[in-house]
């Protein structure tokens, strides 16, 4: 029997313990180092105003004006890159007309916001050269240029 000391295998059991509830405590203080981050990732970047040129492709050549659909809350303004441009506000969207006098590519520059998100364009009308509108809009695109 001893005396003054403390049973071995209380004493063993103790010890054997003492590396988990330390790996334990390491472990939370990383989660909780971890955690002080932010879950959603990193910032986006800041946004980079600046010029796009919208380019009105067409499968049937030269093309005398076009009407597209734009949302309105990233474009500060519409300048014509190619004939005139006539601009209406349409709620959270912005109709563009591109009229030229001579047929031809049809284009704008607009002036955004943030140069690297994305554009919600929609073409809506074409007129050919003689400003008969096309019945079908297969085969046209509307190109950003950046």
């Amino acid at each position: 029997m001893r005396t003054g000391g403390t049973d071995p295998v209380h004493r063993h059991a103790h010890e054997s313990t003492l590396p988990l509830l330390l790996l334990a405590a390491l472990a939370l203080g990383a989660v909780r180092c971890s955690g002080d981050e932010d879950p959603t990732g990193p910032p986006p970047p800041d946004p980079v105003p600046g010029s796009l040129v919208l380019v009105v492709r067409s499968p049937n050549g030269a093309e005398g004006a076009a009407l597209i659909d734009v949302a309105a809350a990233t474009v500060a303004e519409v300048t014509p890159d190619s004939g005139s441009v006539i601009q209406v506000p349409d709620g959270e969207r912005l109709r563009i007309a591109i009229v030229r006098n001579q047929p031809g590519t049809l284009s704008a520059v607009l002036a955004v916001s943030d140069t690297a998100a994305p554009l919600d364009i929609r073409l809506l009308q074409v007129a050919d050269a003689v400003n008969g509108l096309r019945p079908s809009l297969a085969g046209y695109t509307v190109e950003v240029v950046r």
